[in-house]
């Protein structure tokens, strides 16, 4: 295994290599030397899942022996926005999650955010609003969960130059947040029945076995 050094990728492909070692398959989990202690107590094959520890280079900028993103400097403004989003009722705070390494020009960060302001007034549940950066797998999954699985709204963009504007993000939320809009139903009710699916008992053992299957394909 071999994943971006951030926790909240490191944690979930160990999940999976517990998955995999449970099934009998031997894992090599790469991974920086000194994380290696945060995570040894979540390998529960150590017999199987091998870490196998690797040493970064410093990074100008960055505390010595930082490795990964939870070792970057960190102040008072978490407990800002918490205390900030507890003033909120629930349904009401539209998150926006741009993803690994999706940098916003000027231009288009203010087009999303006077877009979002366009949309303030609506009150839902969480629901699916896709901003895809320019990166492959953003696209791919974007497309899925809009076009394939239909349980949210991909916001349009430009065809010329790929730029969305404060319009465009502006319907994609009112889509998935009106009750009142037929394509929005739709969403919603597809979101509810992803979800539960996803919920169910043997979901993910199923998913883990095709996998399984897949790879001894490969030999």
């Amino acid at each position: 295994m071999y994943t971006w050094y951030a926790m909240g990728h490191l944690i979930p492909f160990l999940h999976l290599s517990n998955k995999l070692a449970k099934r009998g398959h031997k894992i090599s989990f790469i991974i920086p030397k000194r994380t290696q202690t945060k995570l040894q107590h979540l390998n529960l094959h150590p017999h199987l899942i091998t870490f196998v520890p690797i040493a970064l280079p410093h990074v100008d900028g960055l505390p010595h022996e930082a490795e990964t993103t939870s070792d970057a400097p960190k102040d008072t403004l978490e407990e800002k926005w918490s205390s900030w989003l507890g003033g909120f009722k629930e349904g009401s705070v539209i998150y926006c999650a741009l993803g690994t390494e999706c940098l916003l020009n000027q231009n288009q960060l203010q087009e999303l955010l006077l877009g979002l302001e366009l949309t303030e007034a609506l009150v839902s549940k969480c629901q699916l609003v896709l901003l895809p950066g320019p990166y492959t797998d953003h696209v791919i999954n974007a497309r899925k969960m809009s076009i394939k699985l239909k349980v949210g709204v991909e916001v349009e963009k430009g065809e010329e130059d790929g730029f969305f504007t404060k319009e465009s993000v502006s319907k994609a939320v009112r889509i998935v947040m009106d009750d009142g809009n037929e394509l929005g139903r739709e969403v919603r009710a597809n979101h509810t029945k992803v979800r539960n699916m996803f919920q169910s008992n043997n979901f993910e053992s199923s998913c883990v076995d095709s996998f399984c299957h897949e790879l001894q394909n490969l030999l």
